[in-house]
Parts: C-alpha cells; structure tokens; sequence
C-alpha cells in the first residue's frame, strides 16, 4: 500500500514510494495499490503511478474533505487503508509538495496501531517476512 497525493503531477517524493514498492513487489510478490485523498483532478498522479507499474489505484474524494489538515488526512486514509483490507506495508513519501509537513504517514500509522520508521532511504527484503530500513 503506498499513499500518493500530489496536485498536477506526481509528487516527486512519492515516485520514490512507488518505486520502492514497485522494487518489494517485484521481489516478494503482491501488489502494489495506490491511494490518494483530494479531488477528482488527483486522477492524473494517479495514473502516472499507474505507468510506473501499480497495480490498481484508489480515489478517495468528497467535497467534504476540502481544506483537511494533517490530521483530518491521516484519519481518513487509515480508514481508505481498512476498507481496503488486508496491507502487509504501507510507504509514504517523505512529504507531499503543498504542505511539506511529512506528517500523514504518521499519523496513519498513529490511527491504525501500527510501528513505522520514517526518513528512511533504502528497504530491503531479508526474509519473507522481514524488511531492513536503512535511515
């Protein structure tokens, strides 16, 4: 699972997040799902993901969700996350490109119980179960 949300164009610190779990898939199977939270002109980044090699790509869009900060964000995209079911990993990019923060993937990983490393710049899969973070 990766977040990607991006205005216009992919986000660049999210192409890193794409190809990471492009890389993982590759090598341990799965799929790699895009989602992101905005309004429906979010499509286009969704399908540059999609031309990277993601598997499928998921929307999440309401009126109601204009001007949501950081913590409105997380909580809705841990909760896109549930519904989807079923994430092993979950990679976000270091920071989207409007706010800069790099705080959603901590919080979605705050609302859905789960450890997380940030920063990190290299993954590596050491065993079926089990991935090397190097920060």
């Amino acid at each position: 699972m990766w977040r990607f949300q991006s205005k216009g164009n992919c986000n660049p610190f999210d192409k890193n997040a794409i190809e990471a779990a492009l890389q993982l898939r590759d090598q341990a199977g799965g799929e790699v799902i895009l989602l992101t939270m905005g309004p429906d002109s979010y499509t286009t980044s969704l399908r540059d993901g999609m031309a990277m090699g993601a598997d499928r790509a998921v929307l999440v869009s309401s009126r109601e969700f204009g001007g949501a900060d950081t913590l409105a964000t997380g909580y809705t995209l841990a909760k896109a996350i549930e519904a989807i079911g079923n994430v092993d990993l979950i990679l976000f990019g270091s920071q989207s490109v409007d706010a800069d923060t790099g705080q959603v993937g901590p919080i979605v990983a705050e609302f859905l119980k789960l450890p997380q490393v940030t920063f990190a710049e290299t993954l590596e899969l050491s065993s079926e179960t089990t991935i090397v973070a190097k920060r």
